[in-house]
């Protein structure tokens, strides 16, 4: 992932374009700069892959068109706010709001909006990230999302990030940033293509082209790997099941998705996915493949109930 300081701003500026095309002729976008430049350290790509489902969420949200806004701020968090906005810190943040004056939605209509990976857009675009996908995105660069919407008066999102300049000193406050999905991929091609799509989406990445590469950088790694992503036939001897075996061994809660090209019937499925074990036949959508990452690394109760949204 190229993460690096960036201006919100211009990042946005040059998104308009693009933005423009996914809201479609009937809503007008308003943007809101602030004054001076909103850096944040960031992905270009991230950002756009965020800014393009924040725009098909709304227009979905507005048969009839109307009108989006973008708003940048630089806020500073306080302890109030802190305290009763769950994932929310004190301090120093990047603000992007976005408004739109559409349908809106209630209480259960907001909640399941927080639940969708995807959402389907057009023929020509395919499908833009779903809020589900987003929030983690956002969570992952240290963030949050705040939610408000009213059933006819439209819905406002809020995302907050770290200022630039003190990100590494908040990297170092929360554990969960260092956590890490080990991929193992004796393909190279493969292995740089899931690797790529990982990181664009927020993942910290090690890689290995073998088991025994493998286990060399689980010893490193143990304390920090939450996920193996494994395929399950390997050149040396050490197939992704013993992998797993090993590796689980030692840390039980290490969550584990199994990719194959071979199909399996279903006995051979059910004695493979065994304690939580995913798996993913080849080829897979990578699409596909972040939801099942998304469903695996986050706790049941905070995906059925979204954290980040707030109901008006």
């Amino acid at each position: 992932m190229n993460c690096k300081e960036i201006d919100l701003n211009n990042v946005i500026s040059f998104q308009e374009k693009m933005i423009r095309r996914t809201l479609g002729d009937t809503i007008e976008l308003r943007t809101i700069f602030h004054p001076k430049p909103v850096k944040a350290h960031l992905d270009e790509s991230m950002v756009g892959q965020v800014l393009n489902g924040l725009a098909e969420n709304a227009r979905k949200m507005m048969p009839r068109g109307g009108t989006v806004t973008l708003q940048t701020e630089v806020v500073e968090v306080d302890d109030i706010h802190a305290r009763v906005q769950l994932g929310a810190r004190r301090g120093e943040f990047v603000r992007l709001t976005v408004t739109d004056d559409g349908l809106g939605a209630s209480a259960a209509g907001l909640k399941q909006m927080f639940q969708q990976m995807t959402v389907s857009s057009d023929a020509q675009s395919g499908s833009a990230l779903g809020l589900a996908l987003i929030s983690g995105m956002i969570k992952r660069r240290l963030g949050w999302i705040e939610a408000t919407s009213q059933h006819g008066s439209g819905t406002t999102i809020r995302i907050y990030l770290p200022v630039a300049s003190t990100i590494n000193a908040q990297m170092a406050e929360v554990a969960w940033a260092s956590e890490i999905i080990l991929l193992v991929e004796d393909e190279a091609a493969i292995r740089r293509m899931v690797k790529n799509v990982l990181e664009r989406a927020c993942y910290n990445v090690i890689e290995a082209d073998t088991g025994v590469q493998a286990l060399a950088l689980w010893e490193k790694n143990k304390l920090q790997v939450k996920l193996l992503l494994t395929d399950m036939v390997m050149p040396d001897g050490i197939t992704g099941r013993d992998l797993a075996k090993r590796l689980k061994t030692s840390k039980p809660s290490l969550n584990v998705i199994y990719t194959s090209g071979y199909e399996l019937d279903e006995q051979s499925l059910e004695d493979t996915c065994k304690g939580a074990i995913r798996f993913l036949h080849k080829p897979y959508d990578l699409r596909k493949l972040l939801e099942v990452i998304h469903e695996t690394m986050t706790p049941s109760s905070t995906r059925t109930t979204p954290e980040p949204a707030r109901i008006a």
